[in-house]
């Protein structure tokens, strides 16, 4: 029983904690979460005053409204390594997605748009960014095989450290929306130093 209400309890903790990945300068309070999770107030409440103790927020009173943020540090930073792989294992509970990523060979992969937002329909496309070395005539045999229409985004490493270090517009909307497939460390280490 002990296990299953701390495995409960961990979940729910990534749960909140993922929120705050939607661009790491973030600041939420907890009303805006129990609109969006399943949760009590008082268990959002909890979860938020939990992470503030552990160090991984900090919190600011706006009139009555304590308004919360991710506290840079090195902590904070594995936690965010957590909570961004934790959206990575909830997407991949979708059979076909995990088919179609397992096939991709690409060492940096994202998925953002509408999959990314969660407000995703049966006819949304899939929006994937690919970072690095790209084949695109196998990728588009891969995509090919899925009913889905499925946009890939390619650009060099260089192109995107770039893209990120200026702030362009696309790349705030992927900071801001996003769930790694792959290159976990890259791209919370790139969107951290740059963005946050």
């Amino acid at each position: 029983m002990i296990e299953k209400k701390n495995a409960q309890l961990s979940e729910n903790l990534l749960t909140v904690l993922s929120f705050f990945t939607r661009g790491y300068d973030l600041k939420l309070h907890g009303r805006d979460l129990v609109k969006k999770i399943n949760l009590s107030q008082r268990a959002i409440s909890d979860i938020l005053k939990s992470l503030e103790t552990k160090g991984v927020l900090k919190s600011e009173l706006r009139g009555s409204i304590k308004e919360y943020s991710l506290r840079q540090g090195y902590d904070t930073f594995n936690y965010v390594l957590m909570a961004e792989n934790f959206k990575a294992i909830l997407l991949s509970r979708d059979f076909e997605l995990r088919n179609l990523f397992s096939k991709i060979k690409s060492d940096k992969m994202l998925v953002f748009g509408s999959y990314a937002r969660g407000d995703n329909t049966k006819t949304s496309d899939l929006d994937i960014l690919i970072i690095g070395d790209y084949d695109k005539k196998e990728i588009e045999g891969i995509i090919s095989m899925y009913p889905m229409e499925i946009n890939v985004m390619h650009m060099t490493d260089g192109e995107f450290e770039n893209a990120v270090k200026d702030k362009k517009n696309f790349i705030m909307e992927i900071y801001k929306n996003h769930i790694i497939v792959r290159g976990l460390d890259y791209f919370v280490k790139k969107f951290w130093e740059e963005l946050f």
